[in-house]
């Protein structure tokens, strides 16, 4: 698969989203643009979210596949695909540490 498409890590998803309450209070990241079909939406309190927004899970995972959360973006709460998220890693940088020896 690594000669084809490349690096296929962002693919893997824990299974630790459906089976735990890992999910909650989670900040996960949308992987794609979401806007929702104003004429026919999946449900009247959907959100809309651009790649990389950051979409605090408040809720499991619903039988139709949406969870609840708040993108912090646009501050709107509603209902979001929760397979157009994936985890949000975030990266701290911190002081060298001069005095080592």
């Amino acid at each position: 698969m690594q000669t084809i498409k490349g690096d296929a890590s962002e693919n893997v998803h824990s299974l630790d989203y459906f089976y735990a309450e890992y999910w909650f209070e989670n900040e996960m990241e949308a992987i794609a643009e979401y806007k929702k079909v104003l004429e026919y939406p999946m449900s009247p309190e959907e959100i809309d979210a651009e790649k990389g927004d950051i979409i605090v899970v408040r809720t499991p995972i619903h039988n139709d596949g949406f969870i609840r959360g708040k993108n912090l973006r646009s501050n709107r709460e509603g209902r979001f695909p929760m397979y157009l998220l994936k985890e949000h890693s975030r990266f701290e940088n911190f002081t060298t540490f001069i005095n080592l020896s």
